[in-house]
């Protein structure tokens, strides 16, 4: 009260404009909140995803790979993307990576506000078991890998078993961002530990056997972002089967990356065919471009 006082025995002038420098700190703090209010809102949306596909059979017999896209459909939507491999020389392990496809994106639904993180492992959950309902009593054993993500705003969460990759692409360099679930990290664990020789863990030959997959139970291990990746204009998430970066080197794939979505597609595509390996799995590619 004593200052509320002090200030009307100042004189009219002198109050004036203390009561002027009051309403206008007020209407500052008023603009202030309104736009962070409206960046908050601007950050949370992607004006568009443009996308890009490469889907190969190689030099194999069959495909095995499958992949799809959910969402996305309207400006700012969150958006689904999943590349599927299924296991080679097992029985009917295409058919294994479709069901998890399946599955995955009758479930998804982009206007759930499940937090994403959660939605890809509740994805994952129903996709393992539609997979093991199918393989049930056939005493087949058959399995695949899986890499997804989904992205919200400008949020990328992940999630990955077995050697499906998924990489970040920003200004020129490409990042991956899964870590395969193969035997190399066993191996390479072991010659940390003084039991084998490190030349011995690189030239073992189990070294790319999986050591999670889909099929015949939970998988053994999951990766997943615990935060989410914030995304920029012009990045690019690249989500693979080992088909491409087993014939690309990391390196490569940057120079494909550069430029849209839809033409860094035709130069992946076209740089695996002018290689034209022997032996080339079946090549899978989504690109995801952030506009």
């Amino acid at each position: 009260m004593r200052d509320h006082m002090e200030l009307f025995r100042r004189g009219p002038d002198e109050a004036a404009l203390l009561l002027a420098g009051f309403c206008a700190g007020i209407l500052l703090c008023a603009v202030l909140s309104i736009l962070l209010h409206l960046l908050r809102h601007r950050s949370g949306q992607i004006i568009r995803i443009r996308t890009g596909v490469v889907h190969e059979i190689g030099a194999r017999e069959s495909q095995q790979d499958a992949w799809g896209m959910a969402g996305g459909g309207e400006a700012g939507e969150e958006m689904l993307a999943v590349v599927a491999d299924g296991m080679g020389g097992l029985a009917d392990s295409g058919q294994v990576s479709k069901e998890i496809l399946s599955a995955m994106q009758e479930a998804y639904d982009p206007k759930e506000d499940t937090p994403p993180d959660r939605k890809l492992k509740q994805l994952l959950m129903l996709a393992g078991e539609r997979v093991d309902r199918m393989l049930a009593g056939s005493g087949r054993k058959s399995g695949s890998t899986l890499a997804a993500c989904i992205i919200r705003g400008h949020s990328l969460f992940w999630l990955s078993v077995g050697d499906s990759r998924i990489y970040l692409s920003r200004g020129g360099g490409v990042i991956a961002l899964s870590q395969d679930h193969d035997f190399r990290q066993d191996l390479d664990l072991l010659a940390m530990q003084g039991e084998i020789s490190f030349e011995e863990a690189e030239t073992d030959p189990r070294k790319e056997s999986l050591t999670s997959y889909i099929g015949n139970g939970f998988p053994r291990k999951v990766g997943y972002n615990k935060e989410p990746l914030i995304l920029h204009r012009g990045d690019k998430v690249l989500i693979v089967s080992d088909g491409i970066y087993r014939a690309l080197t990391q390196e490569e794939l940057a120079v494909c990356l550069r430029g849209n979505a839809g033409a860094a597609a035709s130069r992946i595509r076209r740089e695996i065919g002018r290689k034209a390996l022997k032996g080339q799995d079946n090549y899978t590619a989504l690109i995801l471009e952030i506009r």
